[in-house]
């Protein structure tokens, strides 16, 4: 992933968008006290942290993880229940009005996120199905996302990095129950034979992956990401794997990226339960179409697991689109079965029945998701790994359209 896209909206809504994100105050969710019901992080309790709380308490608002909704709960809970309710809610909303004077000036003290309030402002919506136009006899793949939708979605770590959100806590997202190790990193690493400064090696490998144009908090997590990979060689690539470790940035180095990933050299990410604290498996893909998967669904490891990622549908570039001939398309199913290793796929004289998704995991909606099963011409595939694999179109979330 080279190019960042622009966010799909109007230059109007743009604006507004940008005012919003301008007008988010920096959250009080920190070390030290929080005052009680300031779910917003402005300060002060007032309407708008009430309909947070409501929110919250119907599950309709979105928590980037657990320890983003342990946070609310410590300054939102003022019943004391455990957890966020609607009577909270309404609590909130009458300190608010200066109608619980019980209330006023309480605080809770403790470790907080420090950007949860931020957090709810992500966008989530993803969009609708597109209306697909094509001319007679064509097959149409409409693709959601890019990739192979494991560990960090690069595109999913600059939005969030557009939101404020820093680098470690996009990794805590992307690598559940995951941990950051800090060592001191070699002062040389090898990549494909060649000797390179370690810092300039990941420098060059984040610049290359993500964008020199991403916010530095984004770079810095694909950067633990690529040092993390790069660990698990032990510090030497034997060859070039550009979903592991990545290629070579050849062009010049910003120095931006260079101080940003200096930062975080030497980190690497743990899974939390293994006392030796070894370096997990910190793939990264370009981008996720709803949620993550799951590696045992792809590369039969046990890790990483799925998470929520549907910050992607508000780009321009999540929708995209392969087509072909009806001709065509008898010689790619004629290529997905050697792919599969099934042998000859025999093919219906009607070329609507070739292709016909049998199941898929609802990541978007009810109607599209990564797919699990699928019906091509006389064969049945089950699994988003082999389909992928089969299906080559860059990504496992997809819907087939052919215009007769």
């Amino acid at each position: 992933m080279h190019l960042r896209k622009p966010i799909r909206k109007t230059a109007a809504a743009l604006l507004a968008a940008v005012i919003l994100i301008t007008l988010i105050p920096t959250p009080a969710f920190a070390a030290g006290n929080v005052v009680l019901g300031d779910l917003n992080g402005n300060g002060t309790v007032d309407p708008a942290d009430a309909r947070i709380a409501l929110r919250l308490s119907l599950g309709v608002q979105y928590i980037l993880n657990d320890n983003y909704m342990a946070s609310y709960v410590k300054v939102g809970d003022l019943n004391g229940s455990g957890a966020i309710e609607p009577a909270d809610a309404r609590l909130i909303l009458r300190l608010g009005l200066g109608l619980e004077p019980g209330y006023k000036g309480k605080t809770v003290s403790d470790a907080l996120y420090p950007y949860a309030g931020r957090a709810t402002d992500l966008p989530t919506e993803m969009p609708a199905a597109p209306d697909v136009n094509a001319k007679h006899g064509t097959f149409t793949f409409v693709k959601y996302g890019n990739g192979h939708a494991l560990g960090l979605s690069q595109w999913g770590a600059i939005i969030l990095s557009d939101y404020g959100i820093p680098y470690d806590h996009i990794l805590a997202h992307y690598f559940k129950d995951s941990v950051l190790v800090q060592e001191t990193a070699p002062a040389t690493s090898v990549y494909c034979g060649v000797s390179y400064s370690t810092l300039d090696l990941v420098a060059r490998i984040a610049a290359s992956e993500i964008g020199v144009s991403s916010k530095d908090e984004a770079i810095k997590a694909q950067a633990v990401c690529a040092y993390t990979q790069l660990k698990r060689y032990n510090y030497n690539v034997p060859y070039a794997e550009y979903y592991q470790v990545g290629s070579r940035y050849t062009d010049a180095l910003p120095e931006r990226i260079r101080n940003a990933v200096s930062g975080v050299l030497g980190k690497y990410l743990a899974r939390k339960d293994d006392a030796a604290k070894k370096p997990l498996l910190a793939v990264y893909s370009a981008m996720a179409a709803g949620h993550t998967l799951n590696c045992n669904q792809v590369w039969y490891a046990d890790y990483p697991v799925s998470v929520s990622s549907p910050f992607e549908g508000s780009l321009d570039n999540f929708i995209s689109y392969w087509s072909c001939s009806t001709a065509d398309m008898e010689a790619e199913i004629g290529r997905m079965a050697s792919r599969a290793g099934v042998g000859k796929i025999n093919l219906s004289t009607n070329p609507a029945e070739w292709i016909q998704i049998l199941a898929h995991d609802g990541s978007i909606d009810k109607d599209r998701g990564y797919v699990t099963k699928i019906k091509i011409g006389d064969k049945v595939f089950e699994g988003i790994g082999k389909i992928q694999s089969i299906v080559d179109i860059s990504t496992g979330c997809f819907t087939v359209v052919y215009t007769p």
